[in-house]
């Protein structure tokens, strides 16, 4: 009878908790004209957030406006839907867009990042930490006998040095290196950190020696190792940025390896001598299936890369681009795939990013810009003249920078201020007109929960 009672009580005492906890979470946190913001919708939301993003968090402000961030969201999605944004062919564009994008998120999931595994025998080649020196001489000069006379001077400058001490004078009086003012020194250095031809050099060093010249992006170096220390694994595993850097060395290895792959599929035709040498226009230079890319739309393609990545492209920049775009027509194709398109993920995907287009899209449509002006322009010069453009030489003489040199700098900072204003009042107006309310009691208790997880 004893035990009976006591299970009846437990079993009273969980019901009753689950019971308060399905009401509490079907509660208003927030009440506006169009909606509603739940108890448990808040803390889904919550719960979705970064480490980082929860530990800002200080105080019931901090609360309160995550709160209003999430009701004011849903106002501007009512509004956007009543506005029959979605059906604008512009917006319709920008969604289509999303979609592919998701679909093709959840293709490299599969092919990519799901066979991503990170073990320990990944952390080994950083268990050395190098006390790093170097003597640079930059090449960013179109002299090719002055490029020929640095890489003379750091063969010399290798043959005369014995010890540190020599490397760091010789680092002093010839590197082009903000490093030199220190003899040299770069710091305790991991694998990783810089360029690949330096991490191979450095594997390769002993400690107290001079390094071979080697060539990077910046110019022609020489190293030095005064001291290699040996980091223990389990210190390694700790470190958060080093993780990030082996995913993402692990994650470039297997893309690669996929994308070779995909371009030995038979049903990919890339027509290198028509990329090359064809001038009709409507020549297709890359198939897959039915999918098909002409010469006019290659070159379109071109054009855009021209302002962005190559001035002018050579041969092997043009076979190259061809490659990732036969990639990205087997990718699309890869993405329409009924599993990808009726999967759960997603259509939650799809979804979230829709709404953050349509929220966007009803911003850009409702906000007021104020048109800046040349009194602006010339109030915010006089305003900020000492701190932000007056300025000391070399020779230590102040020098002021003229408005006609800024103008340019003001206008996109009183841009940027005049948005982030004209949103403001937006979002001050919307809350007034839908009559947003917070339930304050709830929001303690949110508050309250939300510390404790």
């Amino acid at each position: 009878m004893g035990r009976f009672y006591k299970f009846f009580i437990f079993l009273n005492f969980f019901l009753t908790f689950i019971s308060c906890s399905e009401k509490i979470d079907n509660l208003n946190i927030a009440v506006f004209t169009s909606g509603n913001v739940t108890f448990k919708e808040a803390l889904e939301q919550y719960a979705n957030m970064s480490i980082e993003d929860k530990n800002k968090f200080k105080d019931m402000d901090e609360y309160f406006r995550f709160i209003r961030k999430i009701a004011l969201e849903k106002i501007i999605l009512n509004r956007a839907y009543k506005d029959k944004l979605d059906q604008e062919i512009s917006v319709k564009s920008k969604i289509k867009e999303a979609e592919l994008k998701g679909a093709k998120e959840l293709v490299f999931e599969k092919f990519i990042n799901s066979k991503i595994v990170i073990t320990e025998n990944h952390y080994k080649k950083y268990s050395k930490v190098y006390d790093l020196y170097q003597i640079v001489k930059k090449t960013d000069i179109l002299d090719e006998n002055k490029i020929k006379e640095s890489r003379s001077l750091l063969e010399n400058l290798s043959d005369q040095i014995k010890n540190i001490n020599d490397f760091m004078e010789k680092a002093k009086q010839y590197s082009d290196d903000i490093t030199g003012r220190e003899g040299g020194y770069i710091g305790k250095i991991r694998l990783g950190i810089m360029e690949e031809a330096i991490d191979e050099e450095i594997k390769k060093m002993d400690i107290n020696k001079v390094s071979k010249i080697v060539e990077s992006s910046i110019g022609f170096h020489v190293f030095f190792i005064r001291d290699i220390e040996e980091v223990k694994i389990d210190e390694l595993i700790k470190d958060r940025s080093l993780y990030e850097l082996i995913y993402n060395e692990e994650k470039t290895r297997l893309e690669e390896e996929w994308y070779n792959k995909l371009l030995k599929d038979k049903n990919l035709i890339i027509s290198k001598d028509k990329i090359l040498n064809s001038v009709l226009e409507n020549d297709t230079v890359i198939q897959y299936k039915d999918n098909k890319i002409s010469k006019q739309d290659f070159l379109n393609t071109v054009e855009r890369y021209k302002i962005s990545s190559f001035p002018e492209p050579s041969n092997d920049d043009l076979l190259r681009l061809a490659d990732n775009m036969g990639i990205e027509l087997i990718i699309n194709e890869l993405a329409q795939d009924k599993k990808i398109i009726n999967s759960k993920e997603l259509k939650k995907r799809f979804k979230e990013e829709k709404e953050f287009l349509l929220i966007n899209s009803y911003i850009e449509k409702n906000i007021a810009l104020k048109k800046i002006d040349q009194n602006d322009i010339k109030e915010f010069y006089e305003r900020n003249k000492i701190s932000l453009f007056t300025h000391y030489n070399r020779n230590n003489v102040v020098y002021v920078q003229p408005l006609k040199e800024v103008e340019k700098f003001i206008e996109q900072k009183l841009d940027a201020e005049n948005i982030q204003n004209s949103r403001y009042e937006l979002y001050k107006k919307l809350v007034r007109e839908d009559q947003l309310k917070i339930d304050e009691p709830l929001l303690a208790k949110f508050k309250e929960i939300a510390e404790k997880r």
